[in-house]
């Protein structure tokens, strides 16, 4: 396996994530979070497109800076 610093045509598409974090999403962030579907109750899945590995990690850490804790973060497979 080689590090190719080459982009790749589905490197560079985002992709699909479900996010679950206990409560409810402030309304303040559920605006900054373009793209995204947010579904509120106990659990609140945010569902929307992460570009990489550092865009996800960022949204964890905003989600963590709100005081929400996050359940789970799964990409969702993609569709054919």
């Amino acid at each position: 396996m080689s590090c190719d610093d080459t982009p790749t045509t589905e490197a560079s598409l985002p992709t699909t994530y479900r996010l679950q974090v206990r409560g409810a999403v402030p309304a303040m962030l559920a605006a900054e979070l373009d793209g995204f579907t947010v579904d509120s109750g106990a659990v609140t899945t945010l569902t929307g497109p992460v570009a990489d590995s550092a865009a996800l990690y960022g949204l964890i850490a905003r989600l963590e800076c709100f005081g929400l804790a996050l359940v789970s973060a799964q990409p969702n497979p993609p569709t054919r």
